[in-house]
């Protein structure tokens, strides 16, 4: 099994217990780090870097953990990730309606998101549209301000989004660096909504300006961990992975996927 976070030893034997009444004799659970790497590369040697809500870096040494940095949450950590974005994004455009900061692009797109009406070209208009959207934001869970991540993005040409984005991705950067090693030099798999569908997938013209978070080296992105679980169970049963099981795995994985869901 492939599970997000620490598992204490009462976890895993409970996990075990009752799986045990399911004919299941051996139990080995594995990070979700581990599920992300393997998913992109068939080396046993590399680094990982997710960035979703929340961000995390690792280094894999002979396909095991042998580094994690970040992974702290929106309140301690998760610098560059879609918390983060989005608290930057609300900052921006509360600040703009306060008139204590620049106009942006995002503030329409925001109000929007949130179903707030508003005609921010009066005074009384902008006064209204703040104190909606301030009540509503408090009285969501802090985490939920990440759904705003997207909205930097997609008006990214704005002068207040793109120095958000641009610092997410130096955040990101900053991440990996605390993980990696000279004498580790192997590849880099990227997961999560907004390195993968963010930062990775940015237009040529905002990913000039972007730091990349590994650098010169490029970053291999992936969807999910569910390649890298079937690695894993083949590795942890005894069974070599080299590159061409690999792509096999790979390309089964993908036309499952693909399948349409029978009803």
């Amino acid at each position: 099994m492939v599970m997000a976070g620490e598992r204490t030893a009462a976890f895993r034997e409970q996990v075990a217990e009752r799986l045990a009444t399911l004919g299941v004799g051996e139990v080995v659970l594995d990070h979700d780090l581990l599920g992300i790497f393997h998913s992109g590369t068939a080396a046993e040697d590399g680094y990982a870097l997710v960035a979703g809500t929340g961000t995390v870096a690792a280094r894999i040494r002979g396909g095991r953990l042998d580094r994690v940095a970040g992974g702290k949450g929106w309140l301690l950590g998760d610098a560059g990730g879609g918390f983060c974005i989005g608290h930057a994004v609300a900052r921006a455009v509360v600040a703009a309606l306060d008139e204590q900061e620049k106009d942006t692009a995002l503030t329409g797109l925001v109000l929007e998101a949130m179903g707030i009406q508003f005609d921010t070209a009066t005074l009384s208009g902008r006064a209204d549209a703040l104190r909606q959207l301030v009540s509503a934001l408090y009285a969501r869970p802090p985490i939920a301000l990440a759904e705003f991540a997207p909205l930097a993005f997609a008006a990214h040409e704005d002068r207040v989004a793109r120095p958000i984005l641009i610092d997410a991705s130096s955040a990101l950067a900053d991440l990996l660096s605390a993980v990696r090693v000279p004498d580790l030099p192997g590849p880099v798999v990227g997961g999560g909504s907004v390195l993968v569908r963010g930062i990775l997938a940015a237009p040529p013209s905002l990913q000039a300006e972007l730091i990349p978070p590994a650098g010169r080296d490029p970053v291999i992105p992936v969807s999910d961990g569910l390649v890298g679980a079937a690695v894993l169970v083949l590795r942890h049963t005894g069974h070599e992975v080299d590159e061409d099981l690999f792509q096999t795995i790979q390309a089964e994985v993908e036309r499952v996927s693909a399948r349409p869901a029978s009803r």
